[in-house]
């Protein structure tokens, strides 16, 4: 063979095997797509056990499911995640068998099994009761309000969690003129959306009937730094927005941001009766409140008792 058939010869082989190697980038392309762009998250790196974590995509899928792995120690746990296309997410429950971290991953049918970032923290509600950075009594299942519902005519009053009866915001406002209205005072028909911080308070409802004389059947832990915290901001009734701050810092912590609206009391199913003194039906919620934490994205669902 001569020197120019040899050359020729090595040129088609380069062009074959260039042509070769795009053709095998683009079926792995389409067999595998963005799998390097594909991203999930998490809405919170904390939970309880049994509680709803939800997981997002970016690019979003719509699939109708997501192969979901918790893995701890060798220990794995697998379920399905289902996508609620209301809010394009994926949502399912940290199963009750892990205490401590615990990892993700997806098992993605294209792009082979996925870490979720640094996974999640599985903690029992005495870790969050505890800690402050947690220190909102938060719902077990995310609440998306889906009814528009009329505010309550006058909302002076304390507004208790309903998942921890021992959690309480005693509302006080402003009159229309900017004057402070007394609690008890008929004038709180008046009230503005305004919030008086001199009167209105994040509470530990047991702590606060002790102060009282009173017995209290939920049999306080004596949680000072969910107590007697001014909070401030407004109540907005006719365009039902709620923004309100917790200032907790003569406890030595910060502010919490916490924003919301007014729901219907009869969409929240009672179904934690083995959470710690949760709210146990015995008079009926005639308003409730869901607020979201800025700070922790916990979610804070209180309701205003009937008298």
């Amino acid at each position: 063979m001569t020197l120019n058939k040899k050359l020729k010869h090595f040129k088609m082989k380069i062009v074959y095997t260039l042509i070769f190697g795009i053709l095998i980038l683009f079926l792995n392309t389409g067999c595998e797509p963005e799998c390097t762009e594909r991203t999930y998250s998490l809405d919170s790196p904390y939970k309880e056990p049994n509680q709803e974590l939800r997981i997002s995509v970016d690019p979003g899928s719509l699939a109708g499911s997501l192969d979901i792995i918790f893995s701890q120690d060798g220990n794995e746990f697998r379920t399905k995640a289902f996508l609620d296309e209301g809010n394009l997410e994926y949502r399912t429950n940290v199963p009750d068998i892990f205490n401590g971290l615990v990892h993700i991953l997806v098992d993605d049918s294209d792009c082979g099994y996925i870490t979720l970032s640094n996974g999640v923290e599985v903690q029992d509600y005495s870790f969050f009761a505890r800690n402050v950075n947690f220190l909102i009594p938060a719902p077990l299942t995310f609440i998306v309000p889906t009814i528009q519902v009329p505010p309550p005519v006058i909302a002076s009053n304390g507004w208790v969690s309903y998942d921890n009866i021992d959690y309480c915001i005693w509302f006080a406002f402003y009159d229309t003129l900017g004057k402070e209205i007394p609690m008890g005072n008929d004038s709180m028909k008046f009230e503005s959306k305004y919030i008086n911080p001199n009167i209105a308070q994040e509470l530990h409802t047991g702590l606060f009937i002790s102060e009282m004389g009173v017995t209290d059947k939920c049999k306080p832990s004596g949680n000072p730094l969910i107590h007697r915290n001014p909070v401030s901001g407004i109540l907005d009734k006719k365009n039902n927005v709620i923004s309100i701050l917790i200032d907790r810092t003569s406890k030595g912590l910060g502010i919490e941001h916490l924003t919301g609206k007014f729901i219907d009391p009869n969409t929240l199913g009672i179904d934690q009766q083995s959470r710690h003194c949760v709210y146990d039906g015995s008079k009926s919620k005639s308003y409730a409140m869901l607020l979201t934490s800025e700070t922790t994205g916990r979610q804070l669902v209180l309701f205003q008792l009937q008298k």
